[in-house]
């Protein structure tokens, strides 16, 4: 019985060395790979198929260049790694290609798919911005690489909260939500809208006529406070002289006073239900809202008033 078990062991490790000795590792002259690591697998085949041969294919020998790039490894220096890692292969026969050139595969990412990401971008943003059409104006587009493959998202970050005024657009790449690329692109952003023009020159302290203006489409970026409604300024008052051609800017005209000075006007005051009128003359110019000085015309005393119209003042409490 001990004779039987005895020859039986002997037979198993015997078997199980013939095993490891009968299989075949055959190295490719070239492989892609997708993936971080370069499998056993991805770089060689492995004869008879079976469990042995599929657990050997998984084995992780060196890490994989970067997406797009190539790397060149001996295959003798590839099968003394697979040996240190599985040592009962040292008897097993490997041939093949000397050199394995393993290149990475990935996804060319060109200067044209960049600008449209920032163009689409852009266009999510148009929204904020009635009235106005957003171009991007000098790009500087990055020069063509590759991403892993997988799938991808994009993170888009002007560099100015105010997107108007921003210089460049920082962008992250995600594969498989792991960042793998930030890039920044450097450009401008052009906001076209139709903007009161004058017509002709006008002296400072001109009142805005609709026989004025004209609506020139132009970019606003560079304007300070611009207005792109023109009854807006129709009746306003020019703070100083306007050219002909010249866009205006809400900062160039005034509201006209709807109290003049030296005016007569009419004094209400209001308290409970106790309601009272009396005539005075306005001491300042003054627009809506403005308080100014009110000579009482039966006192002549000087109160200070609230304008709500033209020609007419309130007392408040």
């Amino acid at each position: 019985m001990k004779l039987f078990i005895t020859i039986s062991s002997l037979l198993l490790i015997l078997l199980g060395a013939s095993a490891s000795q009968a299989l075949t590792v055959r190295f490719h002259p070239q492989a892609v790979v997708d993936g971080e690591d370069v499998t056993l697998g991805a770089i060689a085949s492995i004869t008879p198929a079976g469990k042995r041969s599929r657990s050997l294919a998984g084995i992780s020998l060196a890490a994989a260049p970067a997406p797009g790039s190539e790397l060149r490894m001996q295959s003798r220096d590839l099968w003394a790694r697979l040996c240190r890692l599985e040592p009962d292969l040292a008897g097993a026969d490997h041939q093949g290609a000397d050199v394995v050139v393993i290149r990475r595969a990935g996804v060319p990412f060109g200067p044209r798919k960049v600008q449209t990401l920032l163009e689409k971008y852009l266009q999510s943003q148009q929204q904020r911005f009635p009235g106005m059409t957003l171009n991007l104006v000098n790009l500087q587009l990055p020069r063509p690489f590759v991403l892993p493959k997988g799938t991808l998202r994009t993170e888009i970050r002007p560099s100015d909260p105010d997107i108007l005024h921003s210089r460049s657009f920082n962008i992250l790449f995600r594969v498989e939500d792991r960042p793998v690329r930030n890039l920044t692109v450097r450009g401008q952003i052009e906001a076209l809208a139709e903007v009161p023009t004058m017509i002709r020159d006008l002296p400072r302290g001109s009142i805005l006529r609709a026989t004025d203006l004209q609506l020139v489409r132009r970019n606003i970026v560079p304007m300070r406070n611009p207005c792109l409604d023109l009854n807006q300024l129709i009746g306003k008052k020019t703070r100083r002289s306007l050219r002909r051609g010249q866009p205006l800017t809400r900062s160039m005209v005034i509201s006209p006073p709807v109290v003049k000075r030296g005016e007569i006007v009419t004094i209400s005051l209001q308290h409970g239900g106790l309601s009272i009128s009396t005539r005075g003359i306005a001491r300042h110019n003054g627009e809506i809202g403005d308080t100014i000085p009110v000579r009482n015309s039966n006192s002549q005393r000087d109160i200070l008033c609230k304008v709500i119209a033209p020609g007419q003042v309130k007392v408040g409490f």
